[in-house]
């Protein structure tokens, strides 16, 4: 069963078995949270995004990570 993780602020729903990695990032004023996934290409890797959950304030984005992280098991 997928494991499918939503917030209410965002467009879309993630399934955590698709993504391999996930990340802070910043662009201008807003804050994001960049879920990958690895591809290969040619014998190496590359990541590609599969989506973003952008936020207008760092704080909101940083606990939400945190709550992904320590609900699903992930080490950062």
């Amino acid at each position: 069963m997928p494991t499918i993780i939503y917030d209410e602020k965002q467009k879309k729903a993630i399934n955590l078995d698709n993504v391999d990695t996930f990340k802070l990032d910043r662009s201008g004023a807003e804050f994001h949270i960049v879920f990958q996934k690895q591809i290969t290409v040619k014998d190496s890797y590359m990541s590609t995004t599969l989506d973003r959950w952008i936020y207008t304030s760092e704080h909101e984005r940083d606990s939400v990570f945190r709550t992904i992280v320590d609900s699903y098991g992930y080490r950062v």
